[in-house]
């Protein structure tokens, strides 16, 4: 955000935030979700796709994971911030669903 955002606290409120009288708040954090969600969110899915999944980080993408079967790519996955992109046979299809929770 360019500027800092500062609220008016309604008079009944004022006492739960400790506040005189024309005294406002001002926000330390984002007003729209949690300024590193997305750190939590990729170690979250970083952490599913390399155990639960066995896929492995390629070496040139960090952004980029492969299972391998028998020498064969088994399927590929593709993160970009907080969204991926999957494809793969129908093991890994299966084990993606088994894997949803």
């Amino acid at each position: 955000m360019a500027r800092e955002p500062y609220v008016r606290v309604r008079k009944s409120d004022a006492k739960f935030f400790e506040l005189e009288a024309g005294k406002l708040l001002r926000f330390r954090k984002p007003l729209y979700g949690i300024a590193d969600a997305g750190d939590y969110w990729d170690a979250i899915l970083v952490l599913h796709v390399k155990e639960d999944l066995g896929m492995e980080l390629l070496t040139g993408d960090p952004a980029l994971f492969v299972k391998m079967d028998c020498g064969a790519p088994e399927g590929m996955l593709g993160a970009c911030a907080d969204d991926s992109c999957m494809g793969g046979n129908e093991k890994l299809q299966d084990l993606t669903l088994t894997t949803l929770d």
